[in-house]
This record gives structure tokens, C-alpha cells and sequence, in this order.
């Protein structure tokens, strides 16, 4: 069990969206402009939840933008600063992780590149834990002296979350490796997004990153529905494609809470799923096999969710 403590308060919104039904379903103007209007509705709630945070983060943000706007993201010093920075994404929180077998090591010890898939279940809190086990991993690569050659993190986010942020917490968000990517249901931008996605296909197949991603997308407002049935085709798309270049590492990372103290939660790293270069995999094949080794992670989290706190004997990082 580990305590990641900060000193800075930081202010989400949750919502419950177990019964609701986005606007969009179709493409009549009718739904067009209601998808525009739930679209503007969001990025206001956004703008205005980021600018609530940022009057109460004011110093830490100005501070982290400026340590991580010096910084050569190909340097070893990077990975020390985003190590440090990912602390503050887990605070006050009481997490049990699976280290009792050497996962995060041999993850770091691999020699390559890995491909983190995470269940989305809190839209608020699991952008905390993906930041607190990048840390985790991050300083696994800082203790083995391997900062300078590691992969850096990429992290694919819905490109609103970004839009939506003041520009130095934006930055330091994408200092961290966030890339935005538009998932409008309308009107996406797919060349800039194919552009931005053969990039990090690229980067990942020389081995310089460590790719993030939520699997579920839009799909995890549908709270009532299994994990196979929220899963998108996406992800499967990229591995395919790489898997003409390169062998790829599948990660499953799985993040449960305590459903009345979200102070208490878990993660629970899964068993790599391996798929070889020039293998005959199928997107169906690939799909199938994440969504079950993601399912199971799913139910070992929730299994080790703390019911209390440990107080005093908890060890403070």
C-alpha cells in the first residue's frame, strides 16, 4: 500500500453518466446541431472547472511550467522532472499496487517499448493514477540508470481536455506527453489525427515511446455495459499496423476505488500480451485478447481495493 501525498488540493467534477444517453446518433441536422450544443456545453464546463482548479494551483502550475518548459524531452533530466511531476495527479490517495512481483522492474528491465491500456471507469480520478504510475514507472528507469534511453510517455487524450485548459497547464500537460486527438463525431479532424497517430506509430516502433491510451474513448459513459462491449476498434487499428514493423507489448492497467472513500484505490498491472512481428493476427484476434487480459486486470483491482485506511502504517512516498 502506497500514500502518494501532495500539498496541493486539486478540484474535478464527476459526473454519474450510468443512465445517460449522448444526443448523438446519427447524422440529420437535427443531431448535428445537438451534438454541437452538448459539444459547447462540455468545453464550457471544462474551461470553467480548469480555471476553478488553476486558481488554486497558481503557484504549482507556474512552477512546473516553468521547470518543464527548460527541459529537453530526450534528456535524461526529463524523466527525473516527470517523475517528480506525477505525484501531484495521485494526491491524498492511498493506492495498492502489485509490486510483490517485480512487475514495474521487469516492465522497466525490458529493453522495450509498451502499450498501456487502462479501463476508464472515473473520468475524474483516473487521469490521477495513470500519473502516478507513469511515476512509479518513470523512477523505476531513473534507479536502473536506464533516464536517458527509457521511452518517454505518450498520452492520448480526448483533444477537448486539452483545448479546454489555460495555456501553462496546458503545456505542462503536454511536457508530460499528453497528444490530443479529436473524437468528434462530426467533423473530426482524421488527417490530423491520422498525422499525429503515424507519429507516435513511429516512435513507438524505434523504441522511444511509451504509448497510453483508454480503449473505451466516449464509450465509457455507457457505465451499465461490460468492458467488451465499450472497447473500440482504435486500438486494434494501431497494433495491427505495427506489428508490420515491430513486436508489441500490450499492458493491461487496471484502476478500481473504494465506492465511498475514492481516497482508496488500486492498481493492477497485468501480464504483457505479446503480438510478434509479422504475425497473423487479425484486429478481431487483437481486440479479443486485450479486452479479456483488461477484463481480468479489471477484476484483480477491485479485488484489492483498501476498505480503510492503514493510517499510520501506511508508507509515505
Amino acid at each position: 500500500m502506497i500514500n502518494a501525498i501532495t500539498p496541493n488540493d486539486h478540484v474535478y467534477r464527476y459526473i454519474d453518466y450510468k443512465n445517460y444517453t449522448p444526443a448523438f446518433h446519427g447524422y440529420s441536422h437535427s443531431q448535428i446541431i445537438a451534438q454541437k450544443s452538448v459539444h459547447g456545453t462540455e468545453m464550457f464546463g471544462r474551461k470553467f472547472m480548469n480555471r476553478i482548479s488553476g486558481l488554486f494551483n497558481k503557484k504549482f502550475v507556474n512552477q512546473a511550467n516553468e521547470v518543464l518548459s527548460k527541459i529537453d524531452r530526450n534528456t535524461s533530466e526529463y524523466i527525473c522532472a516527470i517523475a517528480g511531476a506525477g505525484r501531484i495527479f495521485a494526491q491524498n490517495k492511498e493506492v495498492e499496487i502489485n509490486f510483490e512481483d517485480g512487475v514495474i522492474e521487469k516492465l522497466a528491465k525490458s529493453g522495450t517499448p509498451h502499450i498501456f491500456i487502462m479501463n476508464h471507469d472515473n473520468q475524474a480520478a483516473d487521469p490521477q493514477m495513470l500519473g502516478f504510475f507513469n511515476t512509479m514507472l518513470n523512477e523505476e528507469y531513473v534507479v536502473t540508470e536506464q533516464a536517458d534511453k527509457c521511452p518517454r510517455p505518450r498520452i492520448i487524450l480526448n483533444q477537448d481536455i486539452l483545448l479546454s485548459m489555460r495555456p501553462k497547464m496546458r503545456n505542462i500537460f503536454e511536457k508530460l506527453g499528453a497528444i490530443g486527438i479529436d473524437v468528434s463525431a462530426i467533423g473530426g479532424n482524421k488527417i490530423a489525427n491520422g498525422r499525429k497517430m503515424a507519429q507516435i506509430m513511429k516512435e513507438y516502433a524505434n523504441g522511444e515511446t511509451n504509448l497510453y491510451i483508454f480503449p473505451e474513448g466516449r464509450n465509457c459513459i455507457y457505465k451499465n455495459k461490460p468492458l467488451s462491449e465499450r472497447f473500440q476498434p482504435g486500438i486494434a487499428n494501431i497494433i495491427e499496423k505495427l506489428i508490420s514493423k515491430t513486436n508489441v507489448s500490450v499492458v493491461p492497467l487496471a484502476f478500481a476505488y473504494n465506492k465511498h472513500d475514492k481516497s482508496l484505490c488500486s492498481i493492477h498491472i497485468g501480464e504483457p500480451l505479446i503480438f510478434e512481428k509479422d504475425s497473423n493476427s487479425d484486429k478481431k484476434n487483437i481486440l479479443d485478447k486485450m479486452c479479456k487480459a483488461l477484463t481480468a486486470a479489471v477484476g484483480e483491482a477491485r479485488c484489492k481495493v483498501p476498505q480503510k485506511t492503514l493510517g499510520e502504517a501506511v508508507l509515505y512516498v
